[in-house]
């Protein structure tokens, strides 16, 4: 997919999530996730920062519960202002969940934390490692102001796209994980 016209890739990899179907987007999700906590495990972090899923993103809910159960300290993105970066808040299975601003849920008077690693979730994504969100540039706030943080993106095959020309403030992730693969940021030339 050419991803030159932003507006109409979103729409185009929205309609290709939505083709996955229910079945097929659980499919992948259990793929993703059984990557993502290899990935995970071998980093060790001690706060991963990850995602409560929506808009048909990759379902994490398990992973979130295991992550906590095995030790690690799982943090939940909150909005907390427009054009800011994104807050992270301690989750832990069972805690009260309210809605914040575009139809995101996160854990109800949490203390915030620093993650050690974002676990993000991408609409589309490139085979360089960059992600293509819903236009609202809440993570590319959150990246620049946390600076050195391990990334990794979470989408479905279905959503890779050819032809993304990064703005100025794209970053790249470090890690890409599909329900096929997992691809991995290309060393910066000297």
């Amino acid at each position: 997919m050419q991803a030159a016209d932003r507006s109409a890739a979103r729409r185009l990899l929205r309609a290709r999530r939505g083709a996955l179907g229910e079945t097929g987007r659980a499919r992948a999700a259990q793929a993703i996730v059984a990557q993502l906590e290899a990935l995970v495990a071998a980093a060790r972090p001690g706060v991963i920062g990850a995602y409560w899923a929506m808009k048909e993103e990759p379902e994490l809910r398990g992973a979130l519960a295991r992550w906590h159960a095995a030790g690690l300290a799982v943090a939940l993105p909150r909005v907390v202002a427009a054009d800011a970066p994104l807050e992270f808040v301690r989750w832990s299975p069972g805690a009260a969940m309210v809605e914040g601003p575009f139809g995101t849920l996160h854990p109800h008077g949490a203390q915030a934390l620093r993650p050690d690693l974002l676990v993000i979730p991408c609409l589309g994504f490139d085979p360089r490692c960059y992600r293509m969100g819903y236009g609202g540039g809440y993570y590319d706030r959150t990246l620049a102001r946390l600076g050195a943080v391990g990334t990794i993106g979470v989408a479905y095959d279905c959503c890779e796209l050819s032809g993304f020309v990064p703005h100025e403030h794209d970053l790249p992730l470090d890690r890409v994980v599909t329900e096929s693969r997992v691809l991995r940021r290309a060393a910066d030339p000297d």
